[in-house]
């Protein structure tokens, strides 16, 4: 994105500062999929794709030991698809330990992997990517309750400096060159601190609720099953997943569809299905044209590849019925039924309005 758009200086900062060590690069998915929801051959394919593009923009010095899930969506069977690919360590959300605090002063340790387990301090993450936070004086408060001889980690979506919030990338910078901690690269942190804690990774993502785990339902904004149109879109991806794996690679049009799939796989599109409480029309249409697309492109008249189209459609149709049916707002009253400090109107994309 940086490159399409023509920061071709900004890639070349983050080079040259991983040359000097100031920085630390990590792997993840290329397009953004929610990793555990996907077979384990599309996880290596997104991996595998990242790390060809990272390594071609920012060079050599791209050679990640760590790994950032999208939305730190993490699973038992990632984690362990994710050491055997030779990650050294995984970021998530503290919510998968079971355990918060605003600190730590050791490491944990997937249980039964050889992998280190980071995770963000999610409130202090959350308190500073907030529009309540924009000051130094604010986010120094929130930093000054961790206590010397430990460590936090502050992670959170890079568009709430200056997309999001307009003015917080300064605060940002600002706070980062107070010089008043000391700021460490994940690698570093096993060196400091030597104990370790090995315990069990519960699947879960840095929007999980503690509800979740006793419904059972570990990436409830991507794939609620409670949720008909998440249902309908996975059934719809799954299929298209499995179009390509039946037909061959010499088939007209497959490398380009399979691109395209590539990039279909993104989560945006269930996210705004979720109605928890963010909702979009177009948003989940874009992803559904997404995969017609991916399966348009294959020059190939057969009866699965029509089925799939006639999904599509009927997706279509069926986002249009929850709008006028008021199950959208169904699912979002009972969210902030359970969670009344998310504000309303505030998630609703503007066609809804």
């Amino acid at each position: 994105m940086l490159e399409e758009n023509g920061y071709k200086e900004v890639i070349e900062s983050l080079s040259h500062l991983g040359r000097e060590g100031k920085i630390e690069f990590v792997s993840s998915g290329k397009y953004h999929p929610i990793l555990p929801l996907i077979p384990e051959e599309e996880v290596l394919r997104q991996v595998e794709l990242n790390n060809q593009t990272n390594k071609q923009l920012i060079g050599q010095i791209y050679s990640p030991n760590g790994f950032f899930p999208p939305e730190m969506c993490i699973s038992e069977k990632l984690l362990g698809t994710l050491s055997s690919s030779g990650f050294n360590y995984v970021i998530g959300d503290e919510i998968s330990t079971g355990e918060f605090t605003d600190y730590r002063n050791y490491i944990y340790k997937a249980k039964g992997l050889n992998l280190s387990f980071f995770v963000r301090n999610r409130h202090l993450s959350d308190d500073i990517a907030s529009p309540d936070i924009m000051s130094l004086k604010d986010i120094k408060g929130v930093i000054d309750s961790i206590p010397d001889n430990s460590y936090t980690i502050i992670a959170s979506d890079g568009e709430f400096y200056g997309h999001h919030h307009e003015g917080k990338e300064k605060l940002l910078s600002e706070f980062l060159n107070t010089g008043e901690f000391t700021q460490v690269t994940i690698s570093e942190l096993p060196e400091i601190f030597k104990e370790q804690k090995e315990i069990p990774i519960r699947s879960s993502s840095w929007s999980s609720f503690p509800e979740d785990f006793f419904l059972g339902i570990s990436w409830r904004h991507w794939f609620d099953l409670t949720n008909e149109i998440h249902k309908l879109q996975w059934e719809l991806t799954y299929g298209v997943i499995n179009f390509f794996k039946n037909i061959n690679s010499n088939q007209e049009g497959f490398q380009e569809g399979r691109s395209k799939l590539d990039k279909a796989l993104h989560s945006c599109q269930y996210w705004w299905a979720s109605a928890r409480p963010w909702w979009s029309k177009d948003m989940i249409y874009k992803g559904l044209d997404m995969y017609r697309e991916a399966v348009e492109a294959v020059k190939q008249d057969s009866g699965e590849k029509q089925k799939l189209l006639n999904l599509v459609l009927y997706i279509k149709d069926m986002v249009i019925k929850y709008e006028k049916e008021g199950s959208v707002n169904q699912i979002r009253e009972a969210f902030y039924g359970l969670h009344p400090e998310f504000k309303k109107d505030a998630f609703i994309k503007k066609e809804e309005k």
